[in-house]
């Protein structure tokens, strides 16, 4: 009905459309100085932790390999390793991988991101513990969630 009203009225049609760019055009000015609509933010994320890892240092996370975002944002500076075999955190295949992961590290740059999905039991956390690391700090990022910083 409204296409039809359009196609009738050339002015009604312009001024129509006028409405729908300002109202795109509000829209994506509210989205973008409004942190509260970004879904997640990797971007920030990945700087951050990049910025403040040393060569000695690893980021960890809670799947068989980095996450896309993870991989895309980041500019290569820190190793980053998944610590899972399998799509699902097994108690010995999980700490022996972590183990080997980390031998030669000092720090751990331990992404939580979806870990209730994949390690409900902290599987990966627990054995970074008892690997001797202790936790230093812990940072919040939008829709990432925590990063956990561990150092020897």
């Amino acid at each position: 009905m409204l296409s039809f009203a359009v196609s009738q009225t050339a002015k009604l049609g312009r001024i129509i459309g006028i409405l729908v760019l300002i109202v795109n055009i509000v829209s994506y000015f509210f989205y973008t100085t409004n942190r509260n609509f970004w879904r997640e933010n990797w971007r920030e994320a990945v700087t951050f932790v990049e910025n403040r890892a040393r060569k000695d240092e690893i980021a960890l996370f809670e799947f068989g390999e980095p996450l896309a975002p993870f991989k895309w944002y980041s500019r290569g500076t820190l190793s980053a390793e998944g610590a899972l075999t399998k799509s699902f955190a097994e108690e010995d295949e999980t700490k022996d991988r972590v183990a080997n992961l980390v031998l030669d590290k000092k720090g751990i740059w331990y992404f939580e991101y979806l870990r209730d999905l994949s390690d409900p039991g902290k599987i990966v956390e627990k054995a970074v513990r008892e690997l001797g690391f202790d936790e230093k700090e812990v940072y919040n990022f939008e829709g990432v969630g925590l990063i956990r910083h561990f150092s020897k």
